[in-house]
């Protein structure tokens, strides 16, 4: 126990963004489309309240934008929302507390929105005795949460929910992860029966990492949910997984990152037509140029191959507090519908932009 929460105050802040998995639609994108570029802006809303400098940066998940408070203590804390919900014109529509009887610290980890608007977050509850208790929750629309499930010793640190109703979970078991031992790290709960479906074994991703919190840079990853299909972008090996419960079968690809050109992932979404794009820049210095831009992961079923393709006309070369008029993407946020949420370089507030797909040309 103790151990845990020595690990937990050790790796759990490495990190600033993102989240662990995406779940795509149903229907995949086609192999011979490409994203041209991008729609001028055609939506823009201030997130004050939620996006500000040094905070962890929410994600927009299901028409919201989600906001967690991801370390409570016993007290004023303990009364206050852990997760909120900001809808599209930047106002608080819901918010849950999850907290338990005995608890004097609760850590939550990740959360997600089902379709019809509930929340849904991982998390750890730790008592005064030290036992501490891993779990994934739910809540009523009024925001009280009304199912849990333990998931002991299991730590699920990222979750999305698809349109069964069902949970997936990426994360790690403690002790044996200490051990260097071997476990399955996605997993699928039901809030009725609970574990269901296990998969990825721990020694089939050779880097020992961990599914930390945030997600950007080296030892980060991406996670979203929609009906019926699962993904998963593990950055330590630059693989994607990919699950659809309709074949049952577990797809893997080892994606090309020579168009990345060293440049870490910082955000990451999967529209309603499966394509699964991200925002990355580079590690620069003070005096070094910073080069963002957003891309698109091209994934041939057929050759059982992926590689990311940069979006024309989003990369950009700034730096440190250059203002630009032209459109430097910042982060990409998630999806709303056909578009893409993001925030631009040095702009404060969110933007709502369309992909343009065209046939690629050879």
């Amino acid at each position: 126990m103790h151990r845990f929460i020595r690990h937990f105050m050790s790796h759990s802040f490495i990190l600033f963004l993102g989240g662990f998995f995406y779940c795509a639609h149903s229907q995949a994108p086609q192999a011979n489309v490409t994203t041209r570029g991008l729609s001028t802006p055609h939506r823009t809303r201030v997130f004050s309240e939620a996006i500000a400098p040094g905070q962890f940066l929410p994600d927009w998940n299901r028409g919201y934008l989600v906001f967690l408070t991801r370390e409570s203590l016993n007290g004023a804390d303990s009364q206050s929302p852990t997760v909120i919900l900001y809808d599209r014109e930047g106002r608080r529509t819901r918010q849950a507390r999850f907290w338990f009887p005995d608890t004097v610290r609760m850590f939550v980890y990740d959360a997600t929105v089902t379709d019809d608007g509930q929340i849904i977050a991982s998390g750890s509850a730790i008592s005064a005795d030290g036992k501490l208790a891993a779990f994934i929750a739910k809540t009523d629309l009024e925001g009280n949460v009304t199912q849990v499930v333990r998931t002991n010793p299991f730590v699920a640190k990222h979750v999305c929910s698809t349109s069964d109703g069902t949970v997936w979970t990426f994360g790690h078991e403690v002790e044996k992860e200490e051990a260097r031992g071997d476990y399955l790290m996605l997993r699928q709960y039901s809030f009725s029966t609970g574990a269901m479906k296990e998969d990825v074994p721990r020694h089939s991703i050779p880097v020992r990492v961990l599914p930390t919190i945030a997600a950007s840079g080296p030892q980060g990853g991406f996670l979203r949910c929609s009906d019926d299909t699962v993904g998963l972008y593990v950055n330590p090996t630059n693989e994607y997984f990919q699950f659809d419960s309709r074949k049952g079968v577990l797809e893997r690809y080892k994606a090309d990152t020579t168009e990345l050109d060293r440049m870490g992932l910082t955000g990451a979404a999967l529209t309603n037509a499966g394509v699964f794009y991200a925002s990355a820049e580079n590690n620069a210095g003070a005096n070094e140029l910073r080069v963002r831009g957003l891309f698109e992961l091209m994934v041939d079923t057929e050759a059982r191959t992926a590689k990311w393709v940069p979006v024309n006309g989003t990369r950009s070369a700034m730096t440190w507090g250059e203002s630009s008029s032209n459109i430097a993407i910042g982060r990409l946020f998630g999806t709303d519908g056909s578009n893409l949420v993001l925030m631009m370089a040095a702009r404060p507030e969110l933007f709502w932009v369309t992909p343009v797909r065209e046939p690629a040309t050879k």
